[in-house]
Formats: structure tokens, C-alpha cells, sequence
């Protein structure tokens, strides 16, 4: 399949380009990692070896980096009841 035909496809079906996955032990400040992506990368954090308080904080710090340079931010499942899949 060629490049510009799976181009096509992405736009069609609204995915983004880029994708980032965290977790706490290759990304410490996944906020530091936000301030630095393009815009309409989607950020993944995936620190479930963190308390469930402390996720859902450096979710909300994470989400305002993204709100402030224009980025974007959603949200499938709230950090505080994201499961736990190892």
C-alpha cells in the first residue's frame, strides 16, 4: 500500500499522526514531554505504577500544558478509574 494512499485513509478516519506513550519509568515528567510534541500528537500516560491520586494530578498538568500551547487534549477514561492492564 503506498504512502499517499494510507495518508488518504488516516484523514478519512480523523487519526493522528503522532502518538506518544509514557510511563513512569521512561518518562518522569511526561509534562516536560507535552510542552515538547507537535501539535495534534496524542499523549497516552500510561503511569499505572503510580497512586491513583498522583496519576490523576500529573493528568490534570499534563492536560493544561496541552490547553495552553493549543494542542488539544482528550480523554477516554478518567485517570483515576483508568484499570490497571500490565
Amino acid at each position: 500500500m503506498s504512502t499517499r494512499t494510507l495518508a488518504k485513509r488516516r484523514r478519512r478516519l480523523n487519526f493522528p499522526c503522532r502518538v506518544a506513550v509514557t510511563d513512569a519509568r521512561r518518562t518522569p515528567d511526561p509534562a516536560a514531554l507535552a510542552a515538547r510534541l507537535p501539535a495534534g500528537t496524542v499523549l497516552s500516560l500510561r503511569h499505572y505504577e503510580v497512586a491513583a491520586a498522583e496519576r490523576a494530578a500529573l493528568a490534570c498538568t499534563v492536560a493544561a500544558v496541552a490547553r495552553r500551547r493549543r494542542a488539544g487534549c482528550g480523554s477516554g477514561t478518567p485517570a483515576t478509574t483508568a484499570p490497571h492492564r500490565p
